[in-house]
């Protein structure tokens, strides 16, 4: 028989409120006492509950969708917030306001930068030289 989960209501809105504080994933589920791991296992559980018919949803799978969902409206409203505070922060500064552009509208005003890997040297004398001089410290390590 499978272990219960821990996933209630009342760690959802702990995990929700440490995210709307801007932090990681990661903090959010260590500092409510779950692991990163089992963080994701619950959000790709919502996942595989939203495929499935709503009659044939087990209450687990109601409670991964509602953590999921969860998560998704502190994000949204994190968001939300963090731009109204750049757009405050921007009537003083260009900057924050220029922040908001480049990464609202990527496409018209943030910085293209194209890397073309066709124009690379190549010279498999200079490898090899390279390759026997790192194998050569590796060993000098070994000794």
């Amino acid at each position: 028989m499978a272990r219960p989960i821990k996933l209630n209501s009342r760690l959802i809105v702990k995990i929700c409120r440490n995210i709307l504080t801007g932090a990681t994933y990661q903090a959010c589920a260590v500092a409510t006492g779950i692991s990163y791991d089992t963080f994701n296992e619950w959000r790709k559980g919502a996942m595989v509950a939203l495929e499935k018919q709503p009659s044939k949803r087990t209450d687990n799978d109601n409670l991964f969708i509602e953590f999921s969902e969860a998560v998704n409206q502190a994000n949204a409203e994190l968001e939300i917030s963090l731009m109204k505070s750049i757009k405050t922060k921007g009537r003083r500064d260009w900057k924050a306001t220029a922040w908001i552009l480049q990464n609202r509208f990527p496409q018209h005003y943030s910085e293209r930068r194209e890397l073309n890997v066709n124009n690379i040297e190549w010279d498999p004398e200079q490898w090899k030289k390279d390759r026997k001089k790192r194998l050569q410290q590796v060993a000098e390590l070994d000794e």
